[in-house]
């Protein structure tokens, strides 16, 4: 009985541990609301300049190169006729790319490397004790707490791996198109889960180690 009530207080320490140290990691790493925007209503007519519809929706220039394919300052003076492009077509590529650009706008590439850098060596450390015999049931609880500790907490939630996953669908779902990091990590993921079936859910995920 005395086992269970001081089992059932460590765990209650750990989830409380956990909320208090991610809300603070949060505050520090400054991280990004999840909620995926809906597509923006634009004021777009095919009369308008490339330079005139930026203009009237304050949209970077960066989005109307990359929606457009302009290729000179020049071909901001051109009509949305003179591209080829109808109002609907137009507003759905500038929204697909302002949405990627937000996207890569909105993460903190430093940390992600550093996260997936360490994931990666964490994993191998682990796949090297596993192949050795050398996991036992003491340092097993250590190595799950680091994990916890380091990936759920210290690095933030981003990029979580089942986070990366959902944001990646959420965004083709409301814009239609894919970014390309999510795509890689996803990928990534998925042979591991082939290659080694269970391992990033029991050693790779902070939920799964939690």
């Amino acid at each position: 009985m005395k086992e269970k009530i001081d089992l059932g207080f460590r765990f209650i320490f750990l989830i409380l541990f956990i909320v208090v140290a991610s809300i603070i990691s949060g505050r520090l790493w400054s991280a990004k609301d999840e909620k995926i925007e809906a597509p923006a209503a634009l004021s777009i007519n095919e009369t308008m300049t490339i330079a005139q519809i930026a203009k009237a929706n304050n949209l970077e220039n960066i989005v109307m190169k990359k929606a457009f394919d302009l290729q000179s300052k020049e071909d901001l003076q051109k009509k949305l006729s003179d591209a080829g492009l109808s109002v609907e077509e137009a507003v759905s590529r500038i929204n697909m790319f302002k949405a990627l650009q937000a996207e890569d706008a909105s993460k903190n590439w430093v940390k992600i490397v550093m996260k997936f850098v360490l994931w990666f060596a964490f994993l191998l450390l682990i796949y090297v004790l596993m192949r050795k015999k050398k996991i036992t049931a003491a340092n097993r609880t250590w190595l799950y707490f680091i994990a916890v500790l380091v990936f759920g907490i210290i690095l933030g939630a981003d990029p979580s791996q089942m986070g990366t996953i959902k944001d990646n669908f959420s965004l083709f779902g409301a814009y239609h198109v894919l970014f390309p990091p999510r795509i890689v990590a996803f990928v990534v993921m998925l042979l591991m889960v082939i290659l080694a079936n269970k391992f990033i859910c029991s050693w790779g995920c902070q939920l799964g180690t939690l």
